[in-house]
């Protein structure tokens, strides 16, 4: 049994649903290791990381109630049935748990945290009463404002098992947090530069100025969780740290950040030059002081979305930068990162420097719709390239 159960463990590193096939093998495995029903959420363990959303499409599946999930490591497939979603909507995306919200914004009802391989459900406080605090600040969004919340949002668990969700929005001059200890939704007390670039990463957030910001100079700062300190006293949120500067380029030519990306555990950093153009170092050479080019990243490939891409009849589909395995997209090679120049994506290698453009067929010709519909790839939609109807638009990515 004691053997069973660290195999149990080794089998969870890698990934949540190998885990459910191992405990499935018979009654003593199952047995011998941890259930995670009741634990999907408050045990990090249990967080389904590497899986992303996507909503059924052409008709393939109509009426039974299932979504489909693709694992961004293996390009594996899973389908699982989320009754949930009738009533609510996908906010975002946080240690691949679904941070849901109602469809209307008169609704104020609470946020609901869904694992969506267990079904556990955590409770968190109604945010849209914050939320309309802010709109006011925002002129040109109006009542449509809520239909258009590209978050980007970080969770952790403490060892108490308390829930901690942090949420920040590109037009929000703070960052929104809370546990499931509160009552409400809180402002940090501290303002984000306008147009700053996050990234979720172990319960925390990245977040990369824009360069205007502070003159040639990019910063680099990190927001650990909320903390709960006192029973009887609401959750308090730490003032950002600076973690590294960007650098100035070599013979006074120009460089600059673009985003920021996970990659194998590490945070790394997109950035252009006009010396070397595109390229990738690590956070951690930055924080030295110092700019590391890497030839390469493991055979994985970055998709760089410089700012909120959506699908025109449906949701939010990426806000922010994604890491994916050259195995889920055959179309792209490893090593590179996938970018949207002159209206169609393109790769850059990052180890021979060469850019060619993604080649992929559209199902709309001379503006008429082939038989058959759309059949653009993945990364047309991801980057909205496609020329398709909005009907079959709404048919990809539904959130990362």
């Amino acid at each position: 049994m004691d053997l069973v159960h660290l195999v149990g463990w080794r089998v969870l590193a890698g990934d949540l649903l190998d885990y459910v096939r191992f405990r499935a093998v018979c009654a003593h495995w199952r047995s011998s290791t941890v259930c995670p029903l009741g634990r999907g959420i408050v045990d990090p363990r249990f967080h389904p990381r590497r899986w992303m959303i996507l909503p059924e499409g052409h008709g393939v599946h109509p009426g039974d109630g299932k979504k489909r999930f693709l694992n961004l490591s293996t390009g594996a497939f899973a389908r699982v049935r989320l009754p949930l979603l009738t009533e609510h909507r996908v906010l975002v995306s946080a240690e691949g748990l679904l941070l849901l919200g109602p469809y209307s914004r008169r609704d104020t009802g609470t946020i609901l945290i869904l694992h969506p391989f267990t079904g556990d459900i955590v409770k968190l406080p109604p945010l849209m009463p914050l939320l309309e605090s802010y709109w006011a600040m925002l002129p040109g969004m109006g009542r449509h404002y809520y239909m258009q919340l590209d978050f980007v949002a970080s969770l952790s668990v403490s060892a108490d098992g308390t829930v901690a969700v942090m949420i920040v929005h590109q037009y929000l001059p703070c960052v929104l947090f809370a546990t499931t200890k509160d009552e409400q939704w809180r402002a940090s007390s501290w303002d984000l530069a306008p147009l700053s670039r996050p990234i979720s990463f172990q319960g925390r957030l990245y977040i990369l100025t824009p360069p205007a910001t502070h003159g040639s100079q990019q910063l680099i700062m990190l927001v650990g969780p909320p903390r709960h300190e006192h029973a009887t006293m609401p959750s308090s949120l730490a003032p950002p740290k600076l973690i590294a500067t960007c650098p100035k380029g070599k013979y006074h030519h120009r460089l600059f950040l673009i985003g920021l990306a996970e990659c194998d555990s590490q945070i790394l950093a997109i950035g252009f030059e006009e010396l070397r153009g595109l390229f990738i170092c690590k956070v951690a050479d930055l924080t030295m002081g110092k700019v590391s080019p890497m030839p390469s990243i493991g055979g994985n490939t970055i998709f760089l979305i410089e700012r909120s891409t959506r699908i025109q009849s449906g949701d939010i589909i990426i806000s922010r930068s994604m890491t994916s395995s050259c195995r889920v997209m055959p179309t792209v090679q490893s090593d590179t990162i996938v970018c949207r120049r002159q209206n169609y994506p393109w790769q850059y290698h990052l180890g021979t420097g060469n850019c060619s453009r993604i080649m992929c067929g559209c199902g709309v010709q001379d503006g008429y719709t082939i038989e058959g519909g759309c059949n653009c790839g993945l990364i047309y939609h991801i980057y909205h390239c496609c020329h398709c109807p909005d009907d079959w638009l709404s048919t990809y990515v539904f959130k990362v």
